[in-house]
């Protein structure tokens, strides 16, 4: 997978550019969790999750992206120990490639990365995105902004964004580095076999997959009633109630699953129609078959604007519960 080894020359990395909502926590945690395992393996993986977030972080050029107080953040970190770390790493005995993980790759330009590393004289020899039907992406984006950052805006489809298109964010990674080899895979095609962490391992090149971590549900999405009682909150000025719907539904207080109304589904898949055609045709494994479906069916409902009366009793019941 990674170049030959020589002294004065490091071995060879794995980007994993995750896309936000497509289990890089998850795989991230596992990587951590197995560095010893993995360095048995030959494989490096960086200590801290930030180390890697700094190194992306220097290759974002969107103004707006770079004033967010998570970037800024990130940026105020010493980019030096974050290169330092990763190079010290790659010269430890017995590494053959190493595995630099972070969602922010994903906001990063491809051609700035490519730079970053081959300024460090590090070869990149494979690039990993998870990726998600365009829809379903942005349904678990939206409920992610109500849940976690106080929206209260209905969801109107975008239109094409670059961002979105797959084979585009393919080739322009292609085009950054032309030696390396780019790997997109199906998100919640692995996610339903349980095979995420598998197809990570492999592709960072682990000769065996160690048990994961268990992992918590926090980030989890709102069923479509939950979803639709804090989007109204949030309306009203009453953000908190966030926290106490997603306790509540750890606790079991269910619901329907949150998903797209059929119209706006094909609105949003028909602006990457032919580049998910395209896509399932370059799939050898039948990954991306459905993305090529504007029509089929998700299993959930969308009740932005028709508030769940009944279900909003339950909630206040089990508020009521939680206080007594």
């Amino acid at each position: 997978m990674s170049a030959a080894r020589t002294p004065d020359r490091p071995a060879g990395v794995v980007l994993h550019i995750g896309l936000p909502k497509t289990g890089s926590t998850a795989v991230q945690n596992w990587g951590r969790a197995n560095r010893r395992a993995l360095a048995a393996d030959g494989v490096f993986v960086l200590p801290a999750v930030m180390e890697a977030h700094r190194l992306a972080v220097e290759c974002i050029d969107d103004e707006k992206r770079l004033q967010s107080q998570d970037v800024a953040n990130i940026r105020a970190l010493p980019f030096a120990a974050a290169s330092e770390a990763l190079l010290a790493g790659l010269k430890g005995a017995g590494v053959r490639s190493a595995c630099v993980s972070s969602e922010y790759f994903y906001l990063a330009e491809p051609a700035r990365v490519a730079e970053l590393f081959a300024g460090l004289g590090v070869p990149v020899a494979r690039v990993l995105c998870f990726v998600r039907r365009q829809d379903d992406l942005m349904a678990s984006g939206y409920n992610q902004d109500v849940k976690g950052m106080g929206s209260s805006r209905p969801f109107v489809a975008p239109g094409y964004r670059r961002g979105y298109d797959w084979c585009a964010l393919r080739d322009d990674w292609q085009a950054a580095f032309p030696a390396a080899h780019i790997v997109l895979h199906n998100f919640d095609f692995h996610r339903a076999r349980g095979t995420l962490v598998d197809v990570y391992a492999r592709a960072i090149g682990a000769g065996s997959v160690h048990a994961a971590p268990k992992t918590d549900n926090t980030n989890e999405s709102l069923g479509a009633e939950l979803l639709e009682i804090v989007r109204v909150a949030n309306a009203e000025g009453l953000p908190q109630l966030a926290r106490l719907a997603v306790e509540a539904q750890q606790g079991g207080l269910g619901g329907t699953p949150f998903a797209f109304a059929a119209p706006l589904r094909r609105a949003i898949l028909e602006a990457y129609a032919e580049s998910n055609a395209r896509l399932a045709e370059d799939d050898p494994d039948g990954e991306f078959a459905d993305f090529a479906s504007a029509g089929r069916a998700r299993e959930g409902i969308d009740l932005t604007g028709i508030f769940p009366e009944r279900f909003a009793l339950r909630f206040m019941a089990w508020l009521g519960e939680r206080r007594g």
